[in-house]
Formats: structure tokens, C-alpha cells, sequence
């Protein structure tokens, strides 16, 4: 019985190990209007089509993070920098979904001001990563989204994902550099607790709206829960064990 039990318990301690990393994977779908195949973080709405001004927290506190902007311009001497926008503002932003009420996120580029960027922060680390990516930009005349991948403030190096590599998994005629929407769903091989996305163009922008950040893994809290059970029930039954002898 000693024997059973101790198996148990081995089995459940080796589940909660942490899994092989696994292979950067990006999967993706054109945006025409269809309903996200996952919850879009929820950034209010507006009537204005000028953009939102400061840092924000996101909407819930169960949502687990903060985001934060800094500098970019869309244009040299532009007031319009990284930040919150509603609407679309020609030459500087375009909203992902097309209309005039739901406000989204904006990189603007690191060229001008420079520094232009978008900080996403979660308090626990993730291994994945969606957002609706609007008018995707893929290195075409120098310009090119970015996200990049932290871990405690660790570039993820081999994590970083690009229009050019959403271009690719798309495979789709009708991609069009600069005017192309996608929701994207990224699993990254290393978990990351923060996510900064990017515009390297000079006159361009990095417009998405996220998913809603997700909480822990409710499977991982469980194993480590059968775990404990199992410890728990085999040291009672050498208790009990000794008792008898």
C-alpha cells in the first residue's frame, strides 16, 4: 500500500514540473469585421477622434497588469504621441476596427521624438499573447511593428514577433502592407512578463488592441493541489503504520 501511495505522489509532483518550451508559434486571421476568436481587453470608448492623454491602468484589476506609454511621433514636430486613440487621424492613426467609438492602443514610430512605444506589464508571467493587430506594417519602405518579449527585464531575443512574421503565417494574396488587420494568437517557448510593442518607421504607426490579460493557469494550481494530497495522505499512513506496530 506504502508503494501505491508513494506513486501517487510522485505522479502528481512530476504534472506540476514545468513542460519542454516549446516552438514559437503565430497563429493568425485576417480581420474583416468577424467577432474575436478571444476576449479583447476592454479600453472604454469615446466619441472624440483626438487621442487620450497619460498612463492608464487596465480596466479590472483581475486583469493582472498595467500598461504604460512613452515618446514617438507620427510626425516630426507631431502632438500626437504613443498613447490611447479613438477614431482614425489620417496620417497618424488608423482604429483596427473601423469605427469611431472604441478606443485602441497606439505605438507611434521611434524615429521624430523617438522612444515611442507601447508597455504592457503582467504581474504573473505569460507564455502566450494575442491582440486584433491593426494595419499591419512588415519592414516594406523600413518600417516595421514589433513586439518584444521581457522576463523580468530580460529580452526575450528569440521571442520577438513582427509584421513580417504575421505577413508569413498569413500566406494570404490580399495582404497590403500598412492597411492589413489580423487577430494573432502568439505562444511564445519562454514565459515573459511584459510585452513592448514597437514602430520602427519614421511616419507610421503600431495600432492593436489586446486580449484580456490572462490569470494564472487554473490546471497548474489543481495539480499542485493533488500533489499535496498525496504527500499529505502518505505521511498519515506511516503514522498510522508505526502506530500499529
Amino acid at each position: 500500500m506504502v508503494k501505491k501511495i508513494t506513486l501517487l505522489a510522485l505522479v502528481a509532483c512530476v504534472c506540476m514540473l514545468p513542460t519542454l518550451a516549446r516552438a514559437d508559434t503565430i497563429t493568425s486571421q485576417l480581420y474583416t469585421g468577424q467577432a474575436s476568436p478571444f476576449t479583447l481587453q476592454p479600453l472604454g470608448s469615446s466619441t472624440e477622434t483626438t487621442p487620450g492623454t497619460g498612463n492608464f491602468v487596465t480596466a479590472a484589476s483581475q486583469d493582472g497588469g498595467s500598461i504604460t506609454f512613452t515618446g514617438g511621433a507620427s510626425q516630426a514636430g507631431s502632438q500626437y504621441p504613443s498613447g490611447l486613440y479613438v477614431g482614425t487621424l489620417d496620417g497618424v492613426a488608423n482604429s483596427p476596427v473601423g469605427d469611431n467609438t472604441t478606443n485602441y492602443l497606439v505605438a507611434q514610430p521611434t524615429s521624430g521624438t523617438g522612444n515611442g512605444a507601447v508597455t504592457m506589464l503582467f504581474n504573473t508571467s505569460q507564455t502566450s499573447f494575442d491582440l486584433l493587430w491593426g494595419t499591419i506594417d512588415n519592414g516594406e519602405s523600413g518600417v516595421m511593428n514589433e513586439l518584444l518579449f521581457y522576463e523580468n527585464g530580460t529580452l526575450l531575443t528569440a521571442d520577438t514577433v513582427t509584421g513580417a512574421n504575421v505577413q508569413t503565417n498569413l500566406a494570404d494574396p490580399t495582404f497590403d502592407a500598412g492597411t492589413t488587420e489580423a487577430y494573432v494568437e502568439i505562444t511564445t517557448p519562454s514565459a515573459f512578463n511584459e510585452v513592448v510593442a514597437l514602430d520602427q518607421g519614421t511616419a507610421s504607426a503600431f495600432e492593436f488592441i489586446p486580449e484580456v490579460i490572462p490569470a494564472p493557469e487554473t490546471g497548474t494550481l489543481g495539480m499542485l493541489g493533488v500533489g499535496l494530497i498525496g504527500l499529505i495522505a502518505l505521511g498519515g499512513f506511516r503514522r498510522r503504520s508505526t502506530v500499529s506496530c
